[in-house]
């Protein structure tokens, strides 16, 4: 009696991380049906489940199973109450042999060697162990006669990557198609390269990635399929061996949908048990129609467009964490479940009457068209003379075709934020803002139905040799989109009120033919209308802005998770991380989008805050860094929106979002010495503050101009990256100040440089010295004495440096101006464009030299990458011709020592501006990017930083004997006061 039971199976991964999942699988076996519920934050839930009870199953799968196999029953000796379902057996099962032959696959098989060279397979492998390297893999298929086996050969002409050649036997193949327990053999570069032959028939990697689409295309009855589209009034086909026009409408002999109309060249039908004459899976055809269960081992690669992806999200983004809650409900035998299942999308939406009322009403929404091409490092886009058109089914209109719709053709040359617009009777597309391959276009005010009843939009992509056609239906309510719905597999985000993005790479499945990659070799398609008559403008469309989006929420980080804080009005921390709001229709970002977070200190709203930058994931989600900038006080921030070309940040491309306020109350903690006397530390005892923010100012030195670096361990003396999680590997990483006294050659003092640090609790603040002849000493001798505000020494062979550290959690507004120092160790400042800055200045030299400043523009989406009025940051001459062409304000001083003030009114637009240095021979010094990345021709280090905006020059070159003692030229630059 206790062997009477039946199971299912349930697969999670749980590693704390957004990828994390849950399905149900009918793969291997079926015993029960069952429903998976996930429970999200705020109420929210998903589901996955069964749509008929287990006995329906179960009567399904043995009329179509070989005869006797599925007696999967328990009868105790003498009774038969229990005799019912425990099992069924698919073609998945363990058993050896396996009752279920894959000789079930021979007619379609040998049909296949006469279409084989017909496909052609296009996959995105994003990486893993065994091969890290993402590659776009283009493949094409042909038939050896020879070996009777197939070849898949990689197709590089529209910028596929992969380059091994994939070798298949008849017999491998028919064995692995209901499972795949085989090899795979692959020869790098031709069919006679060196041979490769992985213990996995899809191991992976990228020729794994392929072969999974391979037999997965004779599970779903893809090879030889068409169909018609799923629109009964939209005349056009999809080619189903080619996989970007995979489809969950046509799968298993249109099992979903049969209006649509599947045929197959090769032959079509379940067939019959053992009869060898199988055109698609029958036992996984059960599962993708009546169930949200995994069929098959790629069912995620066949339900796209139209299917529901087995696969449930354990990853809750509103709180950045795995779910707390999963419910799981068995039902009996010949239990339904009243819910949980899952129907999927057709990717149509009918006419609320007999046709489509014409989409003829202006509106000012945004219906957004998102084209995603990276693919790993990769950035891959179709060419800028792929025929693009835009049509909307308005019948009557004088401008429409006889098929009712008016076609409109996008600019070549270029993507842009296009206005549509109607002037007289006449529809137009007005191209502006042009973005290049940033990977997308938007169509602003795209017209809608009068009464917000569905309107029907097309998008065709490519010639007439390469042709998608995308359909879309949008309804409207209250100004705004309602719903919109894609067909042809394309993925619909809101990102905000009528603001809707169309992915046509949803998970980096490739929906339309990688022939546009290359420049079109035949006319634009029928219906595509006429050449777009207008010279693209400049700046963007001047449209109503749409509404705000939620502001960003406010939090930390956990290593690399997101965690939102619960009470914004008494934060315990300085080091903030901000994120992705869901609440309503979210603050999401098109994919590769720029976010900006705008800070302000609303009790001193003109001081100059940091902005923190971070680029939106291929979902449109964003999380920051932890940015160091906030004392005592409250604050506001909001959130801008960039393309991610945009290196200068001034063309935003959405409105603002709404201001989040918090308020940051720091206690005061003990401050004393740690780590045997060499590092300072903060005690928290029964506070729940996480750190205090240290104030550090230089009261002597006997080291000529040395630099202090100041940076943290952990308890174990590990040195912490500044910029993030994780152990730094140099102290160019770890360095969160430079602190120093910049002296004059007669040993007066120029400046004393003070700055300020936050140093979380549970870590050490320790110091290195960085000489006048750039010369480290990672370890000097440190003596700290005091309570209160302590007396710091720091000594070596060159000297000695005096600080004062205390702990002041209220920044003032030098302080605050610092940020951008502390946050990348760079000689710069954030500055406004017209801000007004006090210049103070202090020389001690013989050569006289000119003092200018430069905006320093930083990719957004690589921080790695700097330019100068549109040149790269190098040590080249271009580079140098451009920082002279691009700088503002100059002062001339030198062969004396002295001091001097200036002002200096900021031309250029906001941004990181650093100090540029020319001596008498013309030579340019200016900021090093990196310690391997030095602009300067000698390849020297000609700037220091001395503390909060405090910067010393040398204005001699290496071979002309520079001493480097960096004080040829100092400034200190603040706003409203002055230093000398």
């Amino acid at each position: 009696m206790t062997r009477n039971y039946r199971f299912d199976l349930l697969e999670a991964t749980l590693s704390n991380s957004a990828s994390d999942v849950a399905d149900i699988s009918a793969i291997n076996q079926f015993g029960s049906a069952l429903t998976l519920a996930v429970q999200y934050q705020g109420g929210l839930t998903d589901t996955r489940g069964y749509a008929v009870s287990g006995a329906a199953i179960d009567t399904a799968i043995t009329a179509m199973s070989p005869a006797g196999i599925q007696d999967q029953v328990f009868k105790a000796p003498g009774n038969t109450p229990l005799n019912e379902l425990r099992n069924v057996i698919v073609p998945g099962n363990n058993f050896a042999p396996n009752p279920i032959p894959g000789s079930d696959w021979t007619a379609y098989v040998n049909a296949f060697k006469n279409w084989a060279n017909n496909i052609e397979i296009v996959s995105t492998f994003n990486g893993s162990p065994v091969q890290p390297r993402a590659a776009l893999s283009v493949y094409k298929a042909e038939y050896d006669t020879g070996t009777s086996s197939f070849w898949l050969v990689p197709d590089n002409s529209h910028g596929g990557m992969s380059t091994d050649f994939i070798n298949i036997s008849v017999q491998e193949l028919i064995s692995n198609i209901y499972l795949q327990t085989g090899k795979l053999n692959f020869h790098a570069g031709s069919k006679t390269g060196p041979l490769t032959t992985f213990d996995s028939f899809t191991p992976n990697n990228a020729a794994g990635d392929v072969a999974k689409f391979f037999v997965a295309g004779f599970d779903a009855g893809f090879w030889g399929g068409a169909g018609h589209s799923v629109n009964p009034k939209d005349a056009s086909t999809l080619n189903l061996s080619e996989t970007w026009n995979w489809n969950a409408n046509y799968a298993y002999n249109a099992i979903l949908n049969p209006a649509v109309s599947y045929s197959n060249a090769l032959g079509t039908g379940a067939g019959t048990p053992t009869g060898q004459n199988r055109f698609y899976d029958p036992y996984a055809a059960e599962f993708f129609k009546n169930s949200n269960a995994y069929g098959y081992s790629y069912t995620d690669l066949i339900s796209g467009g139209g299917g529901i992806n087995p696969a449930i999200s354990l990853w809750d983004k509103a709180t950045n964490a795995n779910v707390q809650t999963v419910n799981i409900a068995l039902y009996d035998l010949g239990e339904t479940p009243a819910s949980g299942f899952k129907t999927g999308n057709t990717g149509y939406v009918a006419p609320t009457g007999a046709d489509y009322l014409p989409a003829t009403t202006i509106s000012t929404n945004q219906l957004q068209f998102t084209f995603g091409f990276n693919v790993g490092a990769t950035f891959l886009a179709p060419s800028k003379e792929t025929p693009i058109s835009f049509r909307f089914y308005a019948p009557g209109d004088a401008q429409a075709g006889a098929d009712g719709f008016v076609s409109l053709a996008l600019a070549k040359g270029d993507w842009y934020y296009y206005q549509l617009t109607k002037n007289g009777a006449q529809w137009q597309l007005e191209p502006g803002n042009p973005g290049g391959q940033a990977g997308f276009f938007d169509i602003l005010n795209v017209p809608v139905t009068a009464d917000g009843s569905p309107a029907w939009y097309q998008l065709l992509f490519g010639d007439v040799h390469a042709l998608s056609t995308y359909n879309i239906y949008a309804t409207t309510a209250g100004n705004v989109f309602s719903s919109v719905v894609a067909d042809h597999g394309a993925q619909v985000t809101t990102f905000g009120p009528g603001n809707v993005g169309l992915n046509f790479v949803p998970g980096g499945a490739m929906t339309y033919d990688p022939a546009t990659f290359n420049a079109p070799t035949g006319a634009a398609p029928p219906g595509s209308g006429p050449t777009n008559p207008f010279t693209p403008a400049a700046p963007p469309p001047d449209v109503p802005p749409p509404p705000a989006p939620p502001a960003p929420r406010v939090g930390a980080l956990s290593g690399t998770s997101f965690v939102a804080a619960q009470d914004l009005s008494n934060l315990k921390q300085a080091e903030l991380a901000f994120g992705l709001n869901t609440a309503g229709d979210g603050n999401w970002l098109l994919p590769g989008q720029i976010a900006q977070i705008e800070l302000t200190d609303t009790a001193h709203a003109s001081w100059i805050m940091t902005p923190i930058v971070t680029q939106a994931n291929f979902q449109g989600g964003w999380t920051t860094g932890l940015s160091a900038q906030f004392g005592n006080g409250a604050y506001s921030a909001f959130l801008q929106q960039y393309l991610p070309h945009d290196f200068n940040l001034d063309s935003e491309v959405y409105t603002n979002s709404q201001t989040a306020t918090f308020t940051v109350n720091l206690d005061t903690l003990a401050l004393g010495a740690a780590a045997g006397g060499s590092a300072l530390a903060v005690s928290a005892g029964g506070s729940n503050t996480q750190g205090n923010w240290i104030e550090l100012m230089s009261t002597g030195s006997t080291m000529p101009n040395a630099t202090l670096v100041a940076y943290t361990t952990d308890a174990n003396g590990n040195m912490l990256r500044r910029d993030g999680p994780g152990f730094a590997t140099s102290l160019d990483d770890a360095a969160l100040a430079k602190i120093g006294a910049v002296a004059a050659d007669n040993g007066s003092s120029s400046f004393d440089g003070k700055q300020s640090v936050y140093l979380p609790v549970g870590e050490n603040l320790k110091f290195a010295v960085i000489a006048g002849n750039g010369q480290v000493d990672p370890n000097p001798a440190v003596r700290i004495a005091g309570n209160g505000t302590l007396a710091v020494s720091i000594s070596d062979l060159y000297g000695r440096i005096e600080l004062s550290a205390r702990v002041d959690n209220t920044l003032d507004q030098s302080e605050t101006m610092a940020a951008s120092q502390r946050l990348g160790d760079d000689p710069w400042v954030y500055l406004k464009q017209g801000t007004t800055v006090n210049v103070s200045l202090a020389w001690s030299g013989e050569f006289i030299n000119s003092l200018h400043f430069v905006r320093v523009d930083v990719n957004p989406a690589n921080p790695a990458e700097w330019q100068v009025g549109g040149v790269a940051y190098g040590n080249t001459e271009a580079f140098r011709a451009a920082l002279q062409s691009s700088w503002e304000f100059t002062a001339t001083q030198g062969h004396s020592t002295g001091t001097a003030r200036a002002t200096w009114t900021v031309q250029g637009g906001d941004g990181f501006y650093a100090p540029v240095l020319v001596n008498p021979f013309g030579e340019i010094f200016t900021l090093d990017q990196s310690a391997t990345s030095i602009a300067n021709a000698d390849g020297r280090t000609h700037i220091r930083n001395f503390g909060a905006n405090t910067f010393g020059f040398e204005d001699n070159t290496t071979p002309r004997g520079a001493d480097f003692d960096y004080n040829d030229m100092t400034m200190k630059l603040g706003i409203g006061e002055w230093f000398v």
